[in-house]
């Protein structure tokens, strides 16, 4: 009798250690975050060529996946979103690393939505809009349009928008900081 009661034991434990690992870091599901049909990038993506991935840590590689690029998500989990480019046909892999503070479905809402902003930069001035094209930080842009052209700083290290300081990494090992005075950018170092 109490070898059974043991063994059930041993059961329920790995069964609750199964059904845990079937959940993504900080409890999230892997059940699907974006919705299905058509979706738009809501920034500018910056795409490793290694096998044409994108960070949540956001690395400022020199390969853009402009925003309002139509995509299709093909699959995703609570680590991971691959989807296409509508237009072009290209695959792409949207990882979530360690650092990401925020839930991943969060992180994703803000980077995926189901209408382009193409709007918003055409409201925007000249050097707002150049640096959105050329994917990085000029100085005068505004802090919205450096979202757009670089998206959003890794929270991790950009905990507070309001700051006059943005932490970005150029690839694993190089920073990049953009300075900001009065809301535009003053330098980037």
């Amino acid at each position: 009798m109490r070898e059974s009661s043991v063994s059930r034991g041993i059961i329920a434990a790995v069964l609750l250690s199964l059904l845990a690992g079937c959940s993504g870091r900080d409890g999230e599901s892997a059940a699907p975050i974006l919705p299905a049909g058509e979706l738009y990038t809501l920034v500018n993506l910056h795409v490793d060529p290694k096998g044409n991935r994108i960070f949540t840590t956001n690395y400022q590689s020199a390969i853009l996946l402009p925003l309002c690029t139509r995509v299709q998500v093909i699959e995703q989990s609570g680590k991971a979103v691959r989807f296409r480019s509508v237009e072009q046909g290209v695959e792409y892999t949207y990882l979530r690393t360690k650092h990401l503070v925020a839930s991943f479905a969060d992180h994703l809402a803000k980077v995926f939505g189901d209408e382009c902003v193409s709007s918003r930069v055409a409201a925007m001035n000249q050097i707002d809009r150049d640096g959105i094209a050329a994917g990085r930080a000029v100085p005068g842009m505004s802090k919205d349009a450096v979202i757009l052209a670089m998206g959003f700083p890794p929270d991790h290290a950009n905990p507070n928008l309001e700051s006059d300081l943005w932490t970005f990494w150029r690839n694993k090992f190089v920073r990049m900081v953009v300075h900001f005075s009065d809301g535009v950018v003053s330098h980037v170092q």
